[in-house]
């Protein structure tokens, strides 16, 4: 029996479990099974939490992320998570910048990604989105939902508030989305690989109100930074947005997202917010190796 340090991380409200592998030199192969453990409620001193973030050495970029889902699966970005690894490896010395502006190349899902510190916040760089789909049209109750689709390093279906069913009987902040995003989230005819599922609300150019229902997590989240790229880009392509907008995810601390565009074609995004240590603690594992 080993025991296994886990500290937590919030990334604007989205909620990490994060190891320093490095220490421990996990077998691979047990890290989906660690995250069923070590996201989960196991004794009155540990958190739910919504990911598991591994971080490792590397030969050639600061350090290297892994990022597993409560469920176990992986293999996709995770904008928040990117965020809260970053400030992890600032505040366990992982790295030592020289002045604020210097660039943290590190990998995450098989892509490298930079990111830097401004005016405290950690901001990290995408690249161009991966697939676009404006309207989605979404069966739903005998009915043609239109949604708006992207990949951006996970998929994320988005939808207009005013657009959602019985959204007139509901204030936004009170929408039942963990009752109306499963049913589209497990609609394997239209999303073989199933798709996170977010409501929107904008409030003006500058601003947009978010909610999301995350597969892997199969809940609503604190905030969602892959959502957020998602919601600012499509709304962009609809002239409903400017280029710089602040994203307000359900736990109501502010994200950033910045469209990066030239000659009018996206190049990629900024996602910059707050990412900060909330708390510790130890987990019983059976066999590391």
């Amino acid at each position: 029996m080993s025991e296994l340090k886990i500290e937590y991380y919030s990334g604007a409200g989205n909620l990490f479990s994060i190891i320093d592998n490095r220490k421990y030199k996990i077998n691979p192969k047990k890290f989906s099974e660690i995250a069923q453990i070590c996201c989960t409620k196991s004794n009155p001193f540990t958190i739910r939490t919504e990911g598991l973030i591994v971080m490792d050495s590397s030969e050639i970029n600061a350090f290297d992320v892994k990022f597993f889902n409560p469920d176990g699966s992986h293999g996709m970005m995770c904008g928040n998570g990117a965020r809260s690894a970053v400030r992890f490896a600032l505040n366990n010395n992982i790295l030592i910048l020289q002045n604020e502006n210097d660039m943290i190349p590190f990998e995450l899902a098989g892509i490298i990604y930079f990111a830097n510190l401004e005016n405290n916040l950690i901001k990290v760089k995408f690249p161009k989105q991966n697939l676009i789909e404006i309207p989605k049209l979404v069966p739903f109750g005998g009915k043609q939902l239109h949604g708006m689709f992207a990949d951006v390093g996970t998929l994320h279906l988005i939808f207009n508030y005013e657009h959602v069913p019985f959204s007139e009987n509901f204030e936004y902040d009170f929408y039942p989305l963990i009752d109306f995003a499963p049913q589209i989230r497990y609609d394997l005819d239209s999303f073989p690989n199933g798709t996170n599922v977010s409501i929107f609300k904008i409030i003006d150019k500058s601003t947009i109100f978010l909610r999301t229902y995350e597969k892997g997590v199969e809940n609503e989240t604190g905030a969602c930074g892959t959502g957020a790229v998602a919601a600012a880009l499509l709304n962009y392509l609809q002239n409903n947005t400017n280029k710089k907008v602040k994203i307000i995810p359900t736990s109501k601390s502010e994200l950033e997202v910045e469209i990066i565009s030239s000659n009018d074609k996206i190049e990629g995004f900024y996602l910059k917010g707050d990412a900060i240590k909330i708390g510790e603690a130890y987990f019983k594992i059976e066999d590391l190796c």
